[in-house]
């Protein structure tokens, strides 16, 4: 309520001045859309879930980044640090949302191995903050929001909704190792479903990792490339595309790779556990331990 009051009288409350033509419909109170929508989440970049680097990481110079420097032409070394690490949709980022590769896989495979509402509950929230994170690329959505769902137009970033999916995908991968701890033959009987959650995980993170083009066409947007042609002499403007691309996929590729063994040993750890070579306990300290350090390789 506190917050409600306080926003009146700040930018994200109603406009004494009156507005005329397109701006008049943005928002009557509140932010207007452009303004909104300006960190919209890219749809591509939702894969960064499965793998972080998916669109650089964060608004940090190229040259602070030691894998992507394995590929750096030493001549371009010092234009490296003048431009960014990331290259997705939104202005700038401090990182990627990501959840875990191993969760990721785990919390897919719940949808198939957890049931009752609080896992309807768990895959609807996480879906919805997906969506919603897409901003001005999902707009259809987002003007819904706006205009009906009561504080939406005082939200600043909208690829901050991921917060929910960041809480929602663990939970629901925790529900997923409880159900198979608490029944040892419900693997066994569903082992196929096993199976479709590695391939809609490690199965894309391989893929990413031996066709980075597969996906994506272009790993310098159109913006840095008008840059670049201005401040470079035409000579040099190929050879450095050229590298930065190269750059850019080496970075991407070898966190599709980590991902992809990350998911590969959570699975054996469960396969182990399924066949009774793991105790239990055992299975669950090699899962936390495989988690934390995916997770601590990447925020560190």
């Amino acid at each position: 309520y506190h917050t409600y009051e306080y926003s009146k009288e700040t930018m994200r409350g109603k406009s004494e001045l009156k507005q005329e033509g397109a701006a008049a419909v943005q928002t009557s109170s509140g932010l207007d859309r452009d303004y909104i929508t300006q960190w919209s989440y890219g749809i591509g970049e939702t894969f960064s879930l499965l793998v972080p680097n998916v669109k650089g990481g964060a608004s940090v110079p190229l040259s602070q980044n030691e894998k992507a420097m394995e590929k750096a032409n030493p001549i371009y070394k010092g234009l490296y640090g003048q431009l960014s690490q990331y290259f997705g949709d939104q202005p700038g980022t401090s990182g990627p949302v990501y959840v875990g590769a191993f969760v990721l896989m785990l919390f897919i495979l719940g949808a198939f191995l957890v049931k009752g509402p609080i896992k309807q509950a768990l895959l609807g929230a996480t879906i919805l903050s997906v969506f919603l994170s897409w901003g001005k690329n999902f707009m259809g959505l987002t003007d819904f929001f706006i205009d009906y769902i009561p504080m939406y137009n005082k939200f600043r970033a909208v690829s901050s909704i991921l917060v929910i999916a960041e809480f929602t995908i663990p939970v629901l991968a925790i529900l997923t190792l409880k159900e198979i701890i608490e029944k040892p033959q419900l693997l066994k009987e569903k082992i196929k479903y096993l199976y479709i959650s590695v391939g809609l995980t490690g199965g894309i993170a391989l893929l990413f990792a031996l066709a980075p083009r597969l996906f994506f066409s272009s790993y310098i947007p159109a913006q840095e490339i008008y840059a670049l042609q201005q401040g470079l002499p035409k000579e040099h403007l190929a050879p450095v595309l050229a590298n930065l691309e190269e750059m850019r996929i080496h970075l991407f590729t070898s966190d599709a790779w980590r991902s992809f063994f990350i998911i590969l040993i959570g699975t054996v750890l469960l396969l182990l556990h399924n066949i009774r070579k793991l105790k239990t306990a055992w299975m669950i300290t090699a899962i936390a331990v495989l988690c934390l350090f995916d997770m601590w390789a990447v925020n560190k």
